[in-house]
């Protein structure tokens, strides 16, 4: 996978190890070198790169799932115009990198 840099994965891989122990060890993230393994094994079309914000962004067969502008800026505007998202709760499945789940988390702080 190409990536901004391994670094980034490594943060991420560090806090949800610390947050979901036991998934972690089920996925083979418990370790730095276990989770490299991992990162090894994405096929070359999914690529991570850098946005005009500074964000990365998923990118799949050359086409972003994300903004290559402003990925959390366009997922709080998705969040704001769509009468779907309310504190009642929220389903998200395939959540690219998760701007949209990270947002719906911030305004409705109390959704189950």
């Amino acid at each position: 996978m190409n990536c901004i840099s391994n670094s980034f994965f490594e943060k991420n891989r560090q806090l949800f190890s610390a947050r979901f122990p036991e998934l972690a060890l089920f996925l083979g993230l418990s370790t730095a070198a276990e989770a490299e393994k991992k990162l090894q094994a994405v096929p070359e079309i999914y690529k991570i790169e850098k946005t005009a914000a500074g964000s990365p962004t998923l990118i799949v067969n050359s086409i972003a799932v994300h903004s290559r502008y402003n990925p959390v800026r366009d997922a709080e505007r998705a969040l704001a115009g769509s009468e779907l998202f309310n504190n009642s709760g929220c389903l998200f499945a395939g959540g690219g990198l998760g701007y949209l789940p990270e947002q719906f988390s911030l305004h409705f702080p109390d959704s189950p």
